[in-house]
């Protein structure tokens, strides 16, 4: 008989070192729900494979393990030993219900890669289907919830399929690369400080142009920053190799000025499925792009571009914020491309808006410096907002079939 098997993924522990284990519920028709936790990573490797321990015998005298069973399988106290005796996890027939992208997206390619193996599936909801099926209830009991809204109502629910995985494939592909470069920025600036003091310490040295040179020197003869360099390199062609899978690339962003893989590999990574976002002003939200009330909890009409403020939230997504920050950083040194026109555009409008500079307390507004990020903003916002329209299209027609 087949089963509905509601998970949903925590990160499993928080900063302050609570426990937070991915909770799983099996509900089988004619049967009460069955609920688990699983504790860490291995856990869910476990109930990946079918082999997540559910009741444990002990030992007889004399009597030894497995030797096929895994070190975290065998559990020791004092003299006894037991091991498992009952096993749980995905079977054949099984059918997954997940929340779309988050912290579970690793899990969630795992089980659909394994389920194609084995006949099972793995469906996936919005977080905001989720969050309006949820109401007022306590999230903590959204695995039971996610089983039954397999059950009542499929609709909801998009299958995860092989493109989804490549989704999944090049976020990582890409956070390998951004630590891949930060490592290299380290490395460079690590000889950087060793140089510093080999030059200013031995009066050998004490030349102009020692230092660029002996920089040059050492970067030249590090193996390690070679490494790093080649690594950072293979990374790069992953991600461009990847990228070549997604639409939003290959029939739109790859037109955009200014756009190179890195920049559309940071936006499409950090965004992870445009099918997350109920609306075009959710979407702007996540990627910091939006208008904020300028005195939070008032109700003044003015709106400003966010920015980190002490006592107000910042929950925007860095990683696409900063993608759109660089795109329009480089159309304001290429003017003569369309979205740097654009700038130039709003840059304009925002000057005649604003032509006189005003002074608000010790604060001076709508200098030449202040009418360039309102331009600036503005052309982050609608660039964002191309994106959206853009790969939400491409979606409809991929689900459509055009």
């Amino acid at each position: 008989m087949s089963r509905i098997i509601g998970i949903r993924h925590q990160v499993k522990k928080t900063v302050d070192g609570e426990a937070r284990p991915t909770q799983v519920t099996i509900t089988t028709q004619g049967e009460n729900p069955i609920s688990y936790e699983l504790e860490d990573e291995s856990a869910e490797m476990d109930f990946l494979v079918g082999k997540f321990p559910t009741s444990w015998r002990t030992l007889a005298e004399g009597e030894r393990p497995d030797e096929s069973l895994p070190v975290h399988h065998i559990r020791t106290h004092g003299e006894s030993i037991k091991v498992p005796s009952q096993y749980e996890g995905f079977r054949t027939g099984d059918r997954i219900a997940m929340v779309l992208g988050g912290s579970g997206d690793f899990f969630a390619y795992a089980l659909s890669l394994h389920g194609e193996k084995i006949g099972g599936e793995v469906l996936r909801i919005p977080p905001f289907q989720l969050k309006s099926a949820r109401g007022e209830n306590d999230k903590d009991d959204d695995s039971h919830l996610l089983a039954e809204l397999l059950q009542n109502q499929p609709n909801l629910f998009l299958d995860t399929t092989p493109r989804d995985r490549a989704l999944i494939a090049l976020r990582e592909s890409y956070d390998q690369l951004e630590q891949a470069r930060k490592d290299r920025v380290a490395c460079e600036q690590r000889i950087k400080q060793a140089v510093i003091g080999k030059v200013f310490c031995n009066p050998e040295h004490y030349d102009a142009g020692t230092f660029e040179r002996a920089y040059d020197y050492a970067k030249a003869n590090s193996r390690i920053l070679k490494f790093l360099k080649s690594e950072e390199a293979q990374l790069l062609k992953t991600v461009e190799a990847a990228l070549e899978q997604f639409p939003i690339w290959t029939d739109v962003l790859t037109h955009i000025t200014g756009c190179g893989p890195k920049t559309a590999a940071r936006i499409i990574a950090g965004t992870g499925d445009v099918r997350r976002f109920e609306t075009i002003h959710k979407w702007k939200a996540y990627c910091g792009v939006h208008l904020v009330r300028k005195d939070e909890g008032t109700e003044g009409t003015e709106f400003i571009f966010p920015r980190r403020r002490a006592g107000r939230l910042s929950n925007w997504n860095d990683q696409c914020r900063q993608g759109y920050y660089l795109l329009v950083q480089y159309w304001m040194k290429n003017k003569e491309c369309e979205w740097g026109q654009k700038f130039l555009q709003y840059k304009a409008h925002f000057a005649e808006r604003h032509p006189e500079v005003v002074i608000r307390g010790k604060r001076k507004l709508y200098t030449k410096g202040h009418i360039q990020q309102m331009a600036t903003a503005r052309t982050m916002t609608r660039f964002a907002e191309f994106v959206y329209r853009q790969w939400s299209r491409l979606e409809r027609e991929q689900t459509a079939g055009v």
